[in-house]
């Protein structure tokens, strides 16, 4: 018979799980509840929250944390961050990211954060793609610069946005969607910023990442919020209260 292992190795065994990141201990997932518990997705790993299913996590806490590359976030339902903290970050430079909110024949999947990013990107070499399909909003209380969509820190790996028809990027009081360097943005819904205060703020921003791509595409609108004038208007990063014309590719900012 196979002998019982000593008390004291058990114990050792726990502390050392226990101790564990994470990451480490991260699976796939699926939600097709309500449920409150973030998630955290390491590589190769899926997570879904089906069209019955709510993610709402509360805090400071990120509601989906990627930790690791080939990930894929599939969400048809709602993922929400109602107090401080992002929806989806990454912070260990994950290639191949896939974020898909909603699908075709799905237009109510939401992603909304409250005061805080919807999705951020905080490595330069990180690769990400989202489709989206659905609503995405950053209701940013606070007023400090929550974006949609961040993907500013990327230097050196890709990023894309594929916003379909009918689908909404909205963020109030700050810019909607920040591309990084060589970024791509494929519109054909609506990407748009809100300012109640007269601030101004873009529906696409690439900051200082040259390269961008934004090809705003039938049925396509993009508009930024608050006053500027027309020379300004005329670089991506100052697009307030203006709407691309159609097909519009933008290769760099001024």
């Amino acid at each position: 018979m196979p002998r019982a292992l000593p008390k004291t190795a058990s114990a050792i065994q726990f502390l050392l799980i226990a101790a564990m990141p994470a990451a480490a201990l991260a699976d796939n997932f699926t939600i097709d509840g309500n449920s409150g518990n973030a998630q955290t997705l390491a590589s190769g790993q899926t997570g879904t929250v089906s069209a019955a299913g709510a993610l709402t996590v509360s805090g400071s806490t990120v509601a989906v944390t990627v930790a690791g590359s080939n990930v894929t976030l599939n969400n048809l339902g709602a993922i929400k961050q109602t107090g401080t903290g992002r929806v989806i970050r990454d912070n260990s430079g994950a290639q191949a990211l896939v974020i898909n909110n909603g699908a075709a024949g799905n237009s109510s999947a939401l992603m909304q954060s409250a005061d805080a990013d919807v999705i951020q990107m905080n490595v330069k070499g990180a690769s990400v793609t989202l489709n989206n399909y659905g609503v995405m909003i950053s209701s940013n209380a606070s007023a400090g610069g929550a974006q949609v969509v961040d993907f500013n820190a990327i230097t050196t790996g890709a990023n894309v946005v594929n916003n379909y028809a009918g689908a909404q990027i909205i963020a109030y009081e700050a810019d909607a969607v920040r591309t990084g360097v060589n970024g791509v943005v494929n519109n054909s819904g609506m990407i748009r910023s809100v300012a109640a205060t007269g601030g101004g703020s873009d529906g696409i921003d690439a900051q200082n990442a040259s390269g961008a791509k934004i090809s705003n595409l039938g049925g396509g609108v993009i508009e930024g919020a608050g006053t500027a004038s027309l020379a300004a208007r005329k670089r991506l990063a100052r697009c307030s209260r203006s709407t691309f014309p159609t097909a519009l590719a933008v290769s760099s900012v001024a």
